[in-house]
């Protein structure tokens, strides 16, 4: 996988963008017992490229005085190790002993272990097993060297992954402001579209789409997305949601999830697409996984406001194909998403949603003026529907505004 030229730049073949799960993103992190000094600094976590990545290896030891040596990944012991050449590594152990690692972290044996797991970085239970890195004081310079994680970076590298790779940097100071601006810069584009606007304190992310995916900041304010639409239109028709639980389908961004958890709802679920599931009625939209950008919106409010929202989660299906038999919530919030399955799926979506849901709240998009779609969207449709089923339906539908409310509610 990886071409080694003369004048030692390294050149990957085929290689792999890493794919940063943003459910299991931690920003507390427990430093490891060797590092237990670094517990009154302060870090941050950034994506850093592997190539700027340099090693302390131990060239020599003399008494209580050990000699190190700024080294490439790819030139490392470690590295060797994993393509083959095992020598280098074993006698590196055998020579230096404790002065390479921490106790067992730095045997053959552990080490085996990391590469039979292959690509475990930062995923389920490494998910806080961060590379941990400082710059390197020199002026112009990019380049950081490992404090801990040399066999991570080695495993990394090896399989062809050199950037996007979130580490932990160690600063001179921190906050969770400067946090947020990071975390934000580093994953705000890996989202092509931005259907709902948000602003978390004073960052704005801008409502972008089909087709030109430019940024329309006229979005922000128009009662037709985001906050101002929540404002607008939403919070004031929603029920009381105290210690209630909501399922909201076609969550997005995961931003209404967000806010219905501070009226405070005990429980919010949150279904969208994945890369794999198309949207039905338009087909052009980008392979783009929702539910991972719905996670990296939540991070953004824990980094803004320092709290943990425990209580939302969201969920990859493909909505067409949810079992609506089996939900079992107090409220069933969707805002513009279940009329583009059509007239007979939307019945047979309400109908099993009336058997476990007793209030449901739905917003629809009279925007649509032609097609299928026309049908679907018309607020007398979606009332004569939910009154077949059982609920007193509640409208709210500001003239010359196109995306009215449908409440309804079961009194037993």
């Amino acid at each position: 996988m990886l071409k080694i030229l003369k004048n030692k730049k390294m050149v990957i073949i085929n290689p792999k963008k890493y794919s940063v799960n943003h459910k299991n993103f931690k920003f507390n992190i427990k430093f490891p017992e060797n590092l237990k000094y670094l517990k009154t600094k302060k870090y941050i976590i950034k994506k850093i490229n592997l190539k700027n990545l340099y090693a302390n290896i131990v060239i020599d030891k003399n008494k209580n005085k050990v000699k190190h040596k700024k080294t490439k990944i790819i030139d490392t012991p470690h590295f060797k190790y994993i393509s083959g050449d095992k020598k280098p590594y074993l006698n590196y152990l055998q020579k230096y002993k404790e002065s390479v690692g921490y106790k067992i972290e730095h045997s053959i044996e552990s080490f085996d272990k990391l590469i039979e797991k292959n690509n475990y970085y930062l995923k389920k239970e490494y998910s806080s097993n961060y590379i941990i890195c400082q710059k390197i004081k020199k002026i112009f310079t990019t380049k950081y060297i490992i404090l801990d994680g040399v066999h991570r970076a080695s495993l990394l590298l090896h399989q062809g992954i050199i950037d996007d790779i979130p580490m932990v940097l160690i600063i001179e100071d921190n906050s969770l402001k400067k946090q947020l601006d990071q975390y934000l810069n580093d994953y705000q584009n890996d989202f092509l579209e931005w259907y709902t606007p948000i602003k978390i304190n004073d960052l704005i992310i801008h409502e972008q789409t089909y087709p030109n995916f430019k940024k329309r900041p006229e979005f922000f304010i128009n009662k037709e997305r985001g906050k101002s639409k929540w404002d607008f239109i939403i919070k004031k028709n929603l029920p009381n949601l105290k210690n209630k639980s909501v399922c909201d389908i076609g969550c997005n961004v995961g931003l209404y999830s967000i806010y219905m958890s501070e009226m405070g709802a005990k429980k919010v679920d949150g279904y969208d697409r994945s890369k794999k599931i198309v949207q039905p009625t338009n087909k052009n939209l980008p392979s783009q996984n929702v539910v991972q950008q719905a996670y990296f919106v939540k991070n953004l409010f824990f980094l803004a406001k320092n709290k943990e929202l425990k209580n939302i989660d969201f969920f990859e299906k493909d909505i067409s194909l949810l079992n609506f038999s089996t939900l079992k919530y107090d409220l069933l919030f969707s805002s513009c998403v279940l009329y583009h399955f059509g007239e007979k799926k939307f019945e047979e979506f309400i109908k099993k949603i009336s058997n476990n849901i007793p209030e449901i709240f739905l917003q629809t998009n009279l925007g649509h003026k032609t097609g299928e779609l026309a049908k679907t969207v018309n607020v007398s449709f979606q009332k004569k529907i939910l009154q077949k089923y059982g609920y007193q339906v509640k409208i709210d539908a500001p003239e010359n505004y196109n995306y009215p409310i449908i409440f309804g509610k079961k009194y037993l």
